[in-house]
């Protein structure tokens, strides 16, 4: 138990260190490069990469940043539907 004990103060003490915080900002920085360089390229999944780079990059919980990208998503398929109809309307007429 000790062992446990002692490892998980290590490790806490790296993950509220300012080289995790600065490590964590870098790594945001490259996926949301890779996830631009993505959106252009079929290889990468551009808004994935880019979504992992934002939780990432910004410091706050999952929680939020998962009711952050929810209510992006919310307002894509919001935007899509409308512009759905509309398709419909010109293609019936």
């Amino acid at each position: 138990m000790k062992k446990r004990e002692k490892r998980k103060k290590k490790f806490l003490k790296f993950y509220y260190s300012k080289a995790w915080k600065t490590t964590k900002k870098v790594l945001g920085i490259i996926f949301i490069i890779l996830g631009i360089i993505g959106i252009f390229l079929p290889i990468l999944q551009g808004f994935l990469l880019i979504a992992i780079g934002y939780a990432l990059y910004n410091n706050k919980t999952i929680e939020e940043t998962i009711d952050f990208w929810a209510g992006i998503i919310r307002k894509i398929k919001k935007r899509e539907k409308i512009n759905w109809k509309k398709e419909l309307k010109k293609n019936l007429n």
